[in-house]
């Protein structure tokens, strides 16, 4: 007899194998630990996916889809005036990061493991795109100073990104394990980012 699908035994199953992917990378992950974390048997969640492969392809375009990538681009697409954008999408980026801060050793770690999993993650490569477009426009309507919109793009999304790539030195060295303290310096961050690049491109 053929079992219906379950919308939420899915979700279930892909929060779980999102957690134990982050985790313990895609060739680290057992699906026994997947199944034990989303409370089903490993039978159910064979049946929902059928190899890891597939899990892991799909945990990836739930993590473009629904962890505020969508959100960004459509800040990125809107008329509100240059220098409000980049605030906002400074701020909706590392609160992006702050939410999941395992996203980008994650991302980074696939690929670097296998080059083949570049392409899970190419329909990311619309936000760089419509970036170096916000600057490139603002540069030709006088807005801001001449700058290399590749350059101007990679200094603000790694000054966003370092504090969680660096995080466990970060938190342990710095502010002794004091998870509060982190986040402050996280909030902190938003604005101090903002600072930094506005006064590099400011006419």
């Amino acid at each position: 007899m053929k079992i219906d699908k379950n919308t939420d035994t899915e979700k279930n199953i892909l929060n779980a194998a999102k957690q134990v992917f982050m985790r313990e990378g895609k060739s680290g992950a057992r699906m026994q630990d997947i199944a034990d974390l989303a409370q089903i048997n490993k039978a159910l969640l064979h049946y929902y996916f059928r190899s890891k492969d597939k899990l892991f392809e799909a945990v990836v375009k739930d993590i473009i889809q629904n962890f505020a990538f969508n959100e960004i681009e459509k800040l990125l697409a809107s008329d509100l005036p240059f220098y409000e954008k980049l605030a906002l999408f400074i701020e909706k980026y590392i609160e992006l990061l702050a939410k999941h801060p395992f996203l980008p050793i994650f991302i980074l770690n696939e690929i670097a493991k296998d080059a083949e999993n570049i392409q899970l993650f190419k329909p990311m490569q619309l936000l760089p795109t419509m970036f170096s477009e916000l600057i490139t426009g603002a540069i030709k309507n006088g807005v801001i100073k001449p700058v290399h919109p590749l350059h101007f793009m990679v200094n603000t999304i790694s000054l966003c990104v370092f504090p969680f790539v660096a995080r466990p030195l970060l938190k342990t060295i710095i502010f002794e394990s004091n998870q509060e303290k982190f986040d402050a310096f996280i909030q902190e961050r938003k604005k101090e980012v903002y600072k930094l690049i506005v006064s590099n491109i400011s006419l």
